[in-house]
């Protein structure tokens, strides 16, 4: 078990929502559908 700063885990949580940001920004300018890049779509559910 490793203890992390605040700051750390705030730190993790920002990079994976810039991260999805750049993704989605980067599907949208070149209009390449999400199943192209190898992507679920946002808010996409596996049928069950």
């Amino acid at each position: 078990m490793q203890l992390l700063p605040f700051s750390q885990i705030s730190a993790k949580d920002e990079f994976l929502n810039i991260k999805l940001a750049t993704r989605n920004d980067s599907r949208d300018a070149h209009h390449i559908p999400p199943q192209l890049m190898g992507t679920m779509p946002e808010g996409y559910r596996l049928p069950r």
